[in-house]
């Protein structure tokens, strides 16, 4: 009888001793599970962090860019804007220039066409003035060889006559009047 006690409380303890064992194991499994998801939350809270931030570091890496290549853009446009201005400036300058280069020619050719018609109309008056001389000059030795009255007077002597083509009166002429 005392061994069969002795069998059964070593059978017990045996019993207890295994419960206690796969209780220990049950409760290490379980451990090892709760911290094997803890692990896992954390890695994924972690990523979810890291993409969160990347994403935040992408959208101002984007905005940045945007804003230079608008500054940039804008820049561009306005020295395109201020280079085709002073071409525009330069051309019209050219065109102005030009313009009165033809004027200042036009009216230097028509001075130039003024003074040579006044010098040609100078040298016909010269010419007929001459010619008047010389008929003059000619005239008395045809009337003398002829028998004239003489009552003692003289012709007056021929007036001078102002010429409008003087040196004086075709300077005036050029500088207008």
């Amino acid at each position: 009888l005392q061994t069969e006690r002795d069998r059964a409380a070593e059978e017990l303890r045996r019993q207890q001793e295994e419960a206690r064992l796969q209780a220990e194991a049950e409760a290490k499994a379980k451990a090892e599970a709760e911290a094997q998801a803890r692990a896992e939350a954390e890695a994924k809270a972690q990523a979810e962090a890291e993409a969160k931030a990347k994403a935040e570091a992408d959208a101002k890496a984007q905005a940045e860019a945007d804003a230079k290549a608008k500054a940039e853009a804008e820049e561009k446009a306005q020295a395109e804007a201020g280079a085709k201005a002073k071409a525009d400036a330069e051309a019209k300058a050219r065109v102005e220039q030009q313009a009165a280069d033809a004027a200042a020619k036009a009216q230097a050719e028509e001075e130039r066409r003024k003074a040579e018609e006044a010098l040609r109309i100078a040298s016909e008056e010269r010419a007929k003035r001459d010619a008047q001389r010389k008929a003059a000059q000619q005239a008395p030795k045809v009337d003398g060889s002829l028998p004239g009255v003489n009552d003692g007077s003289a012709p007056p002597p021929p007036k001078p006559k102002s010429n409008p083509f003087t040196i004086d009166n075709l300077l005036k002429s050029l500088d207008g009047g």
